[in-house]
């Protein structure tokens, strides 16, 4: 935690947000906030609070149930082959970019992880004004169920970007 200044934090095999010696999450007052597993997962357990961008990238990354990942002044982006949103993601009148980590790999919205390519599911667990999915080295987007935009908060414009196609199964 720090009052001002960025926090930015390297690690190869993975790592846990939690609490450690009576501090619980990541917290700056004034900066941003850049997690990076190289080869692993990432695990919010704890709340991740900046006023700046907040960037994640694993090869999952996983935001548990009660957890938020907030910014008040800019976006939140994520990058992995695989994102679970049981927690909440942040950044009201802001853009949430959620995208694959490995290029040309399938994105699945809305199924299990492992069904195939890049699951990304939780998408009502987002609070922006833009909710940008894949980039242009995405592979095929699929959407697997159902996504009801009055389950969207806040957000009013939806973008699925990728290289290939996109179809829906729902």
């Amino acid at each position: 935690n720090t009052t001002t200044g960025d926090i930015e934090f390297v690690e190869a095999d993975g790592f846990t947000v939690t609490e450690v010696c009576g501090v619980e999450g990541i917290r700056t007052g004034s900066g941003s906030v850049t997690l990076t597993v190289t080869n692993g997962p990432l695990s919010v357990e704890n709340n991740i609070e900046a006023t700046g961008h907040i960037e994640l990238s694993a090869n999952s990354v996983s935001v548990s149930s009660g957890a938020n990942v907030l910014t008040t002044a800019e976006g939140i982006s994520i990058t992995a082959d695989s994102v679970d949103l049981a927690g909440t993601l942040s950044a009201s009148g802001q853009t949430v970019v959620l995208k694959q980590k490995t290029p040309g790999q399938e994105i699945s919205l809305g199924g299990a992880a492992g069904a195939g390519g890049p699951t990304f599911s939780g998408l009502s667990n987002i609070t922006a004004g833009r909710l940008e999915i894949g980039d242009e080295n995405a592979g095929a987007i699929t959407v697997v169920s159902d996504i009801d935009p009055r389950s969207l908060s806040g957000i009013t414009t939806f973008c699925l970007r990728t290289g290939s196609t996109v179809t829906a199964t729902a």
